[in-house]
């Protein structure tokens, strides 16, 4: 295994993960009214902000009561999509605002969607998606809330401030206005505060990671009701080729590509590196073969991007029907007269394994799988290869197609320069600068009764609601209840768990935005905690405790945390215990992979990052070889003066010679 290789432009934040963003230059430090309209102009920044388009959908969240399945993860629609509608660009505002100690609510008004900040004693009104926000023409000129919008238009339409961006170019303030600020409509909205994905990766000896600045073979998609849906409302967008910004700069989606080609022989230590398991397996000078050829050997790799995989949609009416996005191709040797077999199996949860290719045939044989259909909108998975008698695994070979972002790209050509060139910094691992991988494991509203039932270890006074929703309730009212869950990766085992991100979250009651909770409801002083512990008897370490109350500001509350283990282990024990009604318990794991030994280290092959670019008629390549992928670093890629066109940017390991 090798680090996450991450990049960014030094005059942009750092997109692998909030911490990361808030910590350039241009939040850090604010506070309050800073802070918001900060996150406000990086959101509709021309560069590193979003686009108005149709909001992504993604099977990662999905929801059974949820018409349209929206992705409100803020890591993934930042680097993965950056296009995004007034809910979804909502979800991410609301994000940013709260992980940098700003409250922050989404707010509903007349066929849009936009947020509240809550700073100096009261609630500001920012949208991010026809963007503005407002100020009061009096006093000290503080930025206006929805109610006060909705009382007085010409907050909106006779501005008493000029911010740029305002509004969208085919509508107009006034028509904003009129349209969306209707009086007596507006209410609080589902807060969405899901931090689950992680931007987390490997790359392995043999591997190289390339991301273009523009698509690439066309691979995008929409769930399949979005494009029955949207097309014929939106043609102005839907031009039946993708993700576009309908106005300029008409921005759109990038791809990217992992390709993966191990050396299978003793010749190298790719398999020993890069295998995710190994089983009965042989590495010889012909490649993998069977150590005990009476027994079945196995090999088994891991495909991952957290970037969305994606292929290239077969029918611009139905982008659900994909191909060329995750392609494996074997090569093996099978002697004659034997009963050799080799396989391809594919798992998409690390437990159970389907066929996707085999063969008995003697001589050589190329077995090629397009997964596509299998891992299309999924981010990881795994391959295994089996090899039964005397069958040699000769080549293995994987790509694995995703989009990604624009504003995510680290441009040579747009934004500031220093001096003659673009600074970058690179930096490998996590936050904690450790090699992990992340998996999400859920015992909430999708699960069904018998995941849920093998995740619940105990509960007291705990019941599951009617379908669809299933929250979980307490069956005495009076009384609190509580439920222990036990989370262990599936995808990601054996690897041990070194962090986790719990969320719980509750929607017992709605309301409009001025209107209170029943009065009964919050003399009970209703709490909410969770506390982790390695073992289902305890101890208990208390992560999250927080008065869980329903207010007129909010409708649907969470309480989340997040818990570093002292000492990783195979699995993680949880306890959520309140005294209200309507929870689901989600969790974001983080699986710590194993330090190389000291020999093995010194073997792993040298990162090489490259930007190549086009420099008037000119194609440029620029290398950066990185001694110690585990040290982070600034380096500038020289430029000249003319005009840049992006092309792409590759990471590259090289094979481990044995």
């Amino acid at each position: 295994m090798h680090v996450t290789p991450w990049i960014h432009d030094t005059a942009y934040p750092d997109t692998s993960s909030l911490r990361r963003l808030l910590a350039h230059p241009r939040f850090a430090g604010k506070q309050g009214e800073a802070l918001a309209i900060e996150v406000w102009k990086w959101a509709v920044d021309p560069v590193c902000g979003f686009y108005h388009f149709w909001s992504p959908g993604d099977r990662d969240v999905e929801r059974p009561y949820m018409k349209l399945d929206y992705v409100k993860d803020p890591l993934k629609l930042i680097n993965s999509y950056g296009y995004m509608l007034c809910g979804t660009v909502a979800a991410v505002f609301a994000n940013v605002c709260e992980a940098g100690g700003v409250p922050a609510r989404i707010i509903g008004v007349t066929g849009h969607t936009l947020n509240e900040a809550y700073f100096d004693g009261g609630w500001h009104l920012f949208d991010c998606d026809m963007p503005g926000y407002y100020r009061k023409r009096d006093g000290n000129h503080a930025i206006a809330s929805l109610k006060e919008c909705l009382a007085d238009h010409t907050l909106i339409s006779k501005p008493y401030e000029k911010i740029t961006p305002y509004g969208l170019p085919d509508r107009s303030p006034e028509g904003i206005a009129e349209g969306c600020y209707k009086p007596g409509v507006g209410g609080a909205m589902p807060r969405h505060i899901q931090q689950f994905h992680a931007m987390d990766y490997v790359l392995r000896p043999g591997e190289q990671l390339i991301r273009w600045s523009r698509p690439v073979g066309g691979r995008w998609h929409f769930p399949k009701h979005w494009v029955a849906e949207g097309k014929g409302k939106n043609n102005a967008e839907w031009k039946g080729r993708g993700p576009r910004e309908r106005f300029p700069p008409h921005r759109s989606y990038f791809n990217g590509v992992f390709r993966y080609e191990p050396d299978l022989t003793d010749q190298s230590r790719d398999v020993a590196l890069g295998a995710w398991k190994l089983d009965n397996v042989a590495v010889t000078v012909m490649g993998l073969a069977a150590k005990d050829l009476k027994q079945t050997a196995r090999a088994t790799w891991l495909i991952q991007s957290p970037w969305v995989i994606t292929g290239k949609p077969e029918d611009s009416d139905d982008s659900t029907k994909k191909r060329e996005g995750v392609v494996v191709e074997l090569e093996v040797s099978l002697p004659n007269g034997s009963q050799s077999e080799a396989t391809l199996l594919l798992s998409a949860d690390g437990e159970y394994y389907e066929v996707v290719a085999s063969t008995r045939d003697p001589g050589n044989t190329v077995l090629r799988a397009d997964l596509t259909g299998q891992l299309d909108r999924m981010h990881r998975a795994v391959i295994a290869v089996e090899l039964k008698g005397a069958a040699v695994a000769k080549r293995l070979k994987t790509e694995t197609w995703f989009s990604h972002a624009h504003n995510a790209y680290p441009y040579l050509g747009r934004g500031p320069r220093t001096g003659a060139g673009k600074t970058f910094a690179y930096h490998g691992g996590d936050d904690a600068k450790q090699r992990t991988l992340s998996e999400v494991w859920r015992a909430d509203i999708e699960s069904g009764q018998e995941a849920f039932d093998a995740a619940l270890v105990s509960s007291q006074n705990l019941k599951r609601g009617d379908a669809p929703t299933n929250r979980l309730s307490p069956v005495d009212p009076a009384k609190p209840w509580s439920a222990v869950f036990r989370v262990a990766p599936r995808v990601l085992a054996p690897y041990p768990i070194a962090r986790a991100w719990i969320w719980a979250s509750q929607a017992a009651w709605q309301g409009e935005i001025d209107e209170p909770p029943p009065a009964d409801y919050n003399a009970r002083k209703p709490k909410a905690r969770i506390e982790v512990s390695t073992s289902p008897d305890g101890p208990w370490t208390l992560v999250k405790e927080e008065a869980a109350p329903l207010h007129k500001d909010r409708y649907h509350y969470c309480i989340d945390g997040e818990h570093v283990l002292a000492k990783p282990a195979q699995e993680l024990f949880v306890r959520v215990t309140s005294d209200t009604p309507g929870w689901e318990v989600m969790a974001r794991v983080t699986c710590a992979l194993p330090a190389l030994p000291g020999a093995d280290a010194a073997k792993v092959p040298q990162l090489e990052i490259i930007h190549e670019w086009q420099e008037g008629t000119a194609e440029k390549r620029h290398g950066v070889p990185v001694a110690d992928p585990s040290k982070a670093f600034e380096y500038t890629v020289p430029l000249g003066p003319g005009e840049i066109k992006d092309l792409c940017v590759t990471f590259r390991v090289a094979s481990s010679k044995a």
